[in-house]
């Protein structure tokens, strides 16, 4: 069969045709290709926001605040038996009353307030004081002793620098002080002369201070060690 081919009017009229739409479609792909090499505006960076951070309330006194989530207790003894109180004590708290000796008697307070356990403790050693004794906080037990004699040294409960601050005044500690720059054997005399008559001071190593005492004195040792140490830096 022999080939057949386009007559030349035919090919010159599609070729036309190319010619005429070939100009817009090599602009439109020009335009298309350079859309899409174009480098992209620059982004502006969104504001970081910063977490909101509730203050932080600093205690006047520069304790921390542990002692503001402790638990609290309310006090109602209308001439309740000593017997009654320390079953009370012991229910409240959830420490068992290891003791020898107990006070007798009964006594009535009816504070308009809550108390925290240290406080509270310091409340009924205020009543105590005329029946002589004195309640002794260990972790999981208290005890009632002469307050008149010196506590052995094994049953002074040692504390933490965190734990003393939440510990009531009138409550026996231990508690190791280190001295950072200080030497034990330089500042034991003048310490001891800031603790109670049953206080003691020992040196424990040449850079710490075992201090035994009622926690307010213990407290006290700590500002005096502070300050002989702001002394010391402030000569330098």
């Amino acid at each position: 069969m022999a080939p057949q081919f386009c007559e030349p009017s035919r090919l010159d009229a599609a070729w036309n045709s190319i010619r005429r739409w070939l100009p817009v479609v090599m602009t439109a792909g020009t335009a298309s290709l350079a859309s899409a090499q174009a480098p992209l505006p620059p982004m502006e960076p969104k504001p970081v926001v910063a977490p909101k951070v509730a203050d932080t309330v600093k205690p006047a006194d520069g304790k921390p605040e542990a002692a503001k989530f402790e638990k609290q207790y309310e006090v109602k003894f209308d001439g309740t038996e000593w017997s009654k109180i320390i079953d009370w004590l012991e229910k409240e708290t959830g420490l068992m009353c290891i003791t020898k000796d107990k006070p007798q008697g009964s006594i009535t307070l009816k504070p308009n307030k809550k108390y925290t356990l240290g406080e509270l403790i310091d409340l009924l050693n205020e009543r105590l004081e005329q029946d002589n004794f004195i309640i002794l906080r260990k972790s999981q037990s208290f005890s009632f002793y002469a307050a008149d004699q010196k506590i052995p040294l094994v049953h002074t409960p040692n504390v933490s620098r965190e734990e003393l601050m939440t510990r009531g005044k009138t409550e026996y500690v231990q508690h190791i002080i280190p001295l950072v720059t200080l030497q034990a054997d330089d500042v034991r005399d003048q310490v001891k002369k800031t603790l109670s008559p049953f206080g003691e001071v020992q040196s424990f190593g040449t850079d710490q201070l075992l201090v035994r005492d009622k926690a307010a004195y213990v407290r006290n040792v700590l500002m005096v060690i502070d300050e002989i140490i702001k002394n010391k830096n402030d000569q330098y």
